[in-house]
C-alpha cells in the first residue's frame, strides 16, 4: 500500500507551537517575579506558587476527562478547543489583573490554561501519529517540546527584566508596570489565538486523505470498524485505563518519568529560592539569566535529539543516557549547593534542563514503541495525569523541605530520584513493536516491487 505525506502538516505544527509557547510562558511567569506579584496581591508566596501548580493540577484532571472520551474528540477538536481555553484564560487573567484585589480570579484564569495544557498533550501524540510519517514523529514531539522550553524561556527571560525586582521607594510605579504588563501580554495571546483558530477552522482535519505510515493505518481500520454506543465506549475506555496500568513496561517508563519530574520542579519552579537561600548576594535577575540559558538551550537540543531519536531508534538507550546524565549533573548540584560554589551551580542548572528536555523527547518514543498498539489518547492522557500528579506533589515535598529542613536536603531530592529512575528503565524490554510493524510492510512493499519486475 501507499502511504503520503501533506506539506500542510508543517502548518498544523506551527499553529500548535505556538498555542504550547503561550500556555506555557502563563503556566511558568509567575515563577521569576513571585516576590513582586506577592506584594502585587498582597499574599504569600505559597500562593503565587498556586498560579503554576494549579494549572498543571487542573492538567491532570483535564486528563482524565480526555482518556474517557477520547472517542468523540478528534484532532480538529483537539486543536480548537485548547484554542478557546487559551482565550479565555487570557482574557479571565487580564480582568484579575486589573485590580490587586482580584488574585482569585487570576487564579481561575489558570484553570483554563491547564486544560489547553492537557490537550496539547495528546495533540504532541495524535497530530504526528495522524499526519506525519514513523521517521518524523519523534522530530515532531522535539518541535513541540522546544516550544515548551521557549515558552519557559521567555516567561524567565521577559518579564523579570520588563517588571524588575521590587523596589519599597517606588512600590506603586512598580504595580503599574505589573497591570499593564499583563493586560497587554494576556490581550496579545488572546489576540493572536483568535487567528490561529480561525486559521484551524477552516483548515485543520482529523486525517490527510491517505495515511503516513503502515502502523497508523492499522489503528485507523481498527477504530473505524468499532461503532459502539457512548455508554459502550466509556465502559471500554475505562478498561483500557485499567488495562493499561497492568502493563509493565508501561508501569516502569511512567514511574522514571515521574521521578524525572523533580528536574522540572528544582530547575523551573523552585530555583530562586534555592539559589537565594543558598547565596546572600545574588538578586532574581541572577537566577534568571541561569534559568533562561538553560531553558534557551533546551529548545534546539529537543529537536536535535528528535533527530537522533527518528534515525538510530535507540529509544531505550538514549532515554537512559538523559537519566543517567540527570544523575550525575544532580550530584554535581548538592555539591555545588554544600560549599556554595555559584559558577558550578551556574552552568549544572543549565545541563540539567537539557538533559530533562533530551528525556521528554525520548522517554515519549520509547513509551509509545514498547506498548504499541495501546490508544495514543489513552496512553498518553494515563501518563501524562501521573506527571502532573508527581510534579504537584514534588513541588509541595520540596518547597516544605526546603523550608523545614534547608537548601542541601531539598535538593538531594533530585539526585535520589534521578538515580532510582535509572534503574526502572534498566528493566524496560526494548521491544520496539510499533516499529517493527512498519519495517515489515516496507520489506513487503520492497519485496513486491522486485517480484514485479521480475528480480526477486
Amino acid at each position: 500500500m501507499e502511504y503520503r505525506v501533506y506539506s500542510t502538516r508543517w502548518a498544523f505544527i506551527t499553529i500548535t507551537s505556538i498555542n504550547v509557547f503561550s500556555v506555557v510562558f502563563m503556566t511558568y511567569c509567575y515563577a521569576g517575579i513571585n516576590d513582586v506579584i506577592t506584594a502585587y496581591f498582597q499574599t504569600t508566596p505559597f500562593l503565587i506558587d498556586l498560579l503554576a501548580t494549579w494549572a498543571i493540577f487542573m492538567t491532570a484532571v483535564g486528563l482524565v476527562v480526555l482518556a474517557l472520551f477520547k472517542d468523540s474528540f478528534g484532532l480538529r477538536n483537539q486543536v480548537l478547543s485548547t484554542i478557546v481555553c487559551t482565550i479565555i484564560g487570557s482574557i479571565v487573567g487580564a480582568i484579575g489583573f486589573s485590580n490587586r484585589k482580584w488574585f482569585y480570579i487570576v487564579l481561575s484564569g489558570q484553570t483554563f490554561f491547564g486544560i489547553s495544557s492537557a490537550i496539547i498533550f495528546i495533540i504532541q501524540i495524535v497530530l504526528p501519529a495522524n499526519w506525519f510519517p514513523v521517521h518524523e514523529t519523534a522530530t515532531v514531539i522535539g518541535v513541540f517540546w522546544a516550544s515548551w522550553s521557549l515558552g519557559q524561556a521567555a516567561a524567565a527571560g521577559i518579564l523579570p527584566f520588563v517588571i524588575g525586582s521590587l523596589d519599597a521607594t517606588e512600590a506603586e510605579f512598580t504595580f503599574l508596570k505589573v497591570k499593564w504588563t499583563f493586560l497587554i501580554v494576556n490581550g496579545g495571546i488572546a489576540f493572536l489565538h483568535v487567528l490561529t483558530g480561525i486559521l484551524s477552522w477552516y483548515y485543520l482535519a482529523d486525517h490527510p486523505p491517505s495515511s503516513p505510515s503502515a502502523s497508523q493505518q492499522y489503528i485507523l481500520e481498527r477504530n473505524t470498524n468499532q461503532k459502539p454506543s457512548i455508554t459502550e465506549l466509556l465502559i471500554s475506555n475505562i478498561k483500557l485505563i485499567l488495562k493499561i496500568h497492568r502493563n509493565r513496561e508501561y508501569i516502569l517508563i511512567t514511574l522514571a518519568h515521574c521521578l524525572s519530574t523533580s528536574v522540572v520542579v528544582l530547575t523551573k519552579i523552585l530555583v530562586a529560592s534555592v539559589f537565594l537561600d543558598t547565596f546572600s548576594n545574588i538578586t532574581d535577575d541572577d537566577v534568571a539569566w541561569i534559568r533562561l540559558i538553560g531553558l534557551l538551550a533546551s529548545a534546539p537540543a529537543s529537536v536535535v535529539i528528535g533527530k537522533i531519536t527518528d534515525e538510530t531508534k535507540k529509544f531505550k538507550e538514549l532515554t537512559l543516557t538523559a537519566h543517567i546524565c540527570l544523575t550525575i549533573a544532580g550530584a554535581g548540584i548538592v555539591v555545588g549547593h554544600r560549599y556554595k560554589n555559584f559558577v558550578c551551580l551556574a552552568v549544572l542548572y543549565p545541563v540539567t534542563m537539557v538533559f530533562g528536555m533530551f528525556s521528554k523527547v525520548t522517554i515519549t518514543e520509547l513509551m509509545i514503541e514498547t506498548t504499541y498498539p495501546t490508544n495514543k489518547i489513552i496512553l498518553m492522557a494515563s501518563q501524562y495525569f501521573v506527571i502532573d500528579v508527581g510534579t504537584s506533589v514534588f513541588t509541595s515535598i520540596t518547597r516544605y523541605t526546603l523550608q523545614t529542613f534547608g537548601v542541601l536536603a531539598a535538593v538531594s531530592i533530585l539526585l535520589a530520584t534521578c538515580a532510582i529512575s535509572v534503574l526502572l528503565l534498566v528493566a524496560v524490554r526494548p521491544h520496539y513493536k510499533r516499529l517493527n510493524m512498519d519495517m515489515a510492510e516496507e520489506l513487503e512493499d520492497e519485496t513486491q516491487t522486485l517480484l514485479q519486475e521480475g528480480q526477486y
